[in-house]
């Protein structure tokens, strides 16, 4: 992988999900074998052994290397095809690298700064659990490094931030008792510190204790300084064959290209896309249907008043009036015609329909 001059080796296990990344100063053999011995390193420190490694074309070159000293078996890909997992780690390393450079008041950076980024976010995404892992309890950190997260210690402040480090001898001389520097992450044991970036030397320190203070434009004007003397004039990102690097959506899939998935770049990402008129969809009732004029409105009117005259009397029974009488309880009325219970008028009902209400019975 590589970000703007700097260089690194990165990888993943399919076992553990626990992430690598390590500055090389190029991708030739031996500063690959010295790095990947580093890797070897830690995995057996835990207990772990690795068999087999699986990556693109390029590595074939250290397969007899690997044969001969550890024993381990390369497995690359096919000409022009590409290792779909370590893909998709190098494409969330570069993510995880431009949110660290995005809140940084710096619009370049020297690279041991680059380098210290794309390291840092491998460690902080073996901090948390990862779904295919082989447990659900424990971060890859902790299975391989075998240490927790402290916050107090851990997240005292932000790769890159402007910081004064103290702990130097203390003595009776006139020299400042802190250092300018640049935060870069903590030191790694039990003993508490944090390793800082001396802006009046330019190397790594360690130090005990350290004050985030905010940054002056005279620690952006030396840090952007630093940057163009090594020759970085912008953050972009390039892959391995010097191309410049679109970060695109992460729906796409990873390790193939964008012919692979389906369609091409310009199919994606249509500069001159313009939304379509949602109106022309709408069903307009006012182009379908002629408006309602009064006279019509009358003529309707009418025509309910006559269906009305021309329905048959109806005959309700109201069941909850107390001088309701069931059909077994009906007799001979006076005369012997049954009388209906409960007529409704319907003209005092058509009354109350044109009023806006409808009475119910």
């Amino acid at each position: 992988m590589e970000i703007k001059y700097a260089k690194f080796l990165t990888c993943i296990d399919t076992t553990l999900c626990y992430r690598s990344c390590i500055p090389v100063q190029n991708l030739e053999t031996d500063p690959v074998f010295e790095a990947l011995d580093k890797i070897f390193r830690r995995y057996n420190k835990a207990g772990f052994q690795v068999k087999i490694i699986k990556c693109d074309r390029a590595s074939i070159p250290l397969t007899d290397d690997m044969l001969d000293d550890t024993g381990v078996t390369i497995d690359p890909t096919a000409a022009g095809d590409h290792e779909p997992t370590d893909e998709r780690n190098n494409r969330t390393l570069k993510e995880r690298v431009r949110v660290a450079l995005a809140p940084l008041p710096y619009k370049v950076v020297p690279k041991v700064i680059t380098e210290c980024l794309g390291r840092r976010a491998a460690e902080l995404l073996n901090v948390f659990l990862q779904k295919d892992s082989i447990s659900s309890h424990f971060s890859p950190q902790q299975l391989i490094d075998n240490v927790n997260i402290n916050y107090k210690s851990d997240m005292v402040a932000e790769l890159g931030q402007y910081v004064h480090a103290i702990g130097t001898d203390s003595n009776n001389s006139m020299e400042p008792r802190s250092i300018e520097a640049i935060y870069i992450e903590p030191t790694k044991g039990q003993r508490t510190g944090h390793r800082v970036l001396n802006l009046n030397t330019k190397k790594m320190i360690s130090r005990p204790k350290v004050v985030v203070l905010p940054v002056t434009d005279q620690v952006i004007q030396r840090v952007e300084a630093w940057a163009a003397a090594e020759g970085v004039t912008s953050m972009k990102f390039f892959d391995k064959k010097r191309d410049l690097e679109t970060f695109q959506d992460g729906d796409q899939i990873a390790g193939v290209d964008d012919t692979e998935q389906g369609y091409l770049v310009e199919e994606a990402f249509d500069q001159d896309y313009e939304p379509e008129d949602e109106d022309e969809r709408d069903f307009n009732l006012r182009g379908q249907f002629n408006d309602i004029n009064d006279s019509k409105r009358e003529a309707l009117l009418a025509d309910a008043d006559n269906d009305v005259d021309d329905m048959p009397e109806l005959t309700v029974r109201f069941q909850g009036d107390d001088d309701y009488e069931s059909d077994d309880n009906l007799g001979d009325q006076g005369d012997g015609e049954e009388e209906p219970i409960g007529v409704v008028n319907l003209d005092h009902h058509q009354e109350n329909v044109d009023r806006g209400w409808e009475a119910g019975y």
